[in-house]
């Protein structure tokens, strides 16, 4: 389930930062997260936790079901 979830997660956050014209660094930045903490989500496929999540949408200007939808869970 965590690998459906952080895979989905990725696709996700790809496509925002891209419709964005983000680099991973800008929005590590503005998130105040670690560019690693990125490298891990987008290259690993690691999930993020709820409070980077958090972060990650605001900074986007985005609900957190944008970026991590309920029907990822079913």
């Amino acid at each position: 389930m965590r690998v459906k979830v952080a895979t989905e997660f990725n696709k996700i956050l790809r496509a925002h930062l891209k419709s964005e014209g983000m680099t991973q660094k800008m929005l590590a930045e503005f998130a105040d997260i670690p560019e690693t903490t990125f490298n891990r989500w987008l290259q690993h496929n690691k999930q993020p936790s709820m409070s980077d999540a958090c972060k990650v949408a605001k900074v986007l200007r985005v609900t957190l079901n944008d970026l991590i939808p309920p029907e990822i869970y079913k």
